[in-house]
Formats: structure tokens, C-alpha cells, sequence
């Protein structure tokens, strides 16, 4: 189980904007390496690996919630996950990202003004 959060009026602030439990709830612990900053969503890719996203950025965690790895700088606001392979991300102004799969994501943006990918690796 993972929580996320954090000031939205200082979005890159960090530290205490997540936790994650492994007792269903009864304990929470801060993880190691929290997200980079306020995180507005968080989503479960198969109750292990997890992505969270906020207004300066996204990150996947593969233990999940003790350690959180950078998966792009985009502003994103929500976060929709089907599947391993369809992971979805919304923001500001039409914004749409698309995840590719969970160890390289290809994140595709198309805004009001814009269309363009951004890609990556991330190690589980």
C-alpha cells in the first residue's frame, strides 16, 4: 500500500510526501528515497511496482514505496494504470502521457499547443 502527497504550494519540496505499509495499513514508513516533490497520484502496476506523478514530475518505485526512481520531469496530475503496458498520465493543458511498459517508458505528450515523445530507461 502506497500514500503520496505532499505541499502543493512548494512543489519540488520532498521527504514527507510518501509512505508506504506492508501490513495492510497497521504500520507506514517513510521511504528511503521519496519521490522529487509534491505528488498529486500514485498508481499500482501489479501491487509490487508502483508510478507516481505531480506537478514537477514522475517517478516508478519497484519495491513497493521503499525507493522511488526518476521517470521524467513532465507536470502531471493523474495517473491510470490498466496493465503493465498501459499506464496513463494526464495534466495541464491537454497534456497526455502514455508509459510504454515498466523498464523503458516512452512517455507521449500532446498538449493544446504541442506533440512530442520523451524516452527512457528505468530499472526496476
Amino acid at each position: 500500500m502506497v500514500v503520496v502527497g505532499g505541499d502543493y504550494r512548494d512543489p519540488k519540496r520532498s521527504g514527507e510526501n510518501a509512505a508506504y505499509s506492508s501490513d495492510g495499513g497497521m504500520r507506514w514508513n517513510r521511504p528511503a528515497g521519496p519521490p522529487g516533490g509534491f505528488r498529486s497520484a500514485v498508481g499500482s502496476v501489479d501491487g509490487h511496482r508502483f508510478l507516481t506523478v505531480g506537478t514537477s514530475g514522475s517517478e516508478f518505485s519497484g519495491d513497493t514505496g521503499a525507493h522511488w526512481k526518476t521517470a521524467g520531469a513532465i507536470n502531471l496530475n493523474a495517473v491510470g494504470v490498466l496493465d503493465v503496458f498501459s499506464i496513463w498520465g494526464v495534466g495541464p493543458n491537454g497534456t497526455v502521457a502514455k508509459f510504454k511498459n515498466p523498464t523503458e517508458y516512452e512517455i507521449r505528450i500532446r498538449t493544446n499547443t504541442e506533440s512530442r515523445a520523451e524516452t527512457a530507461s528505468v530499472a526496476w
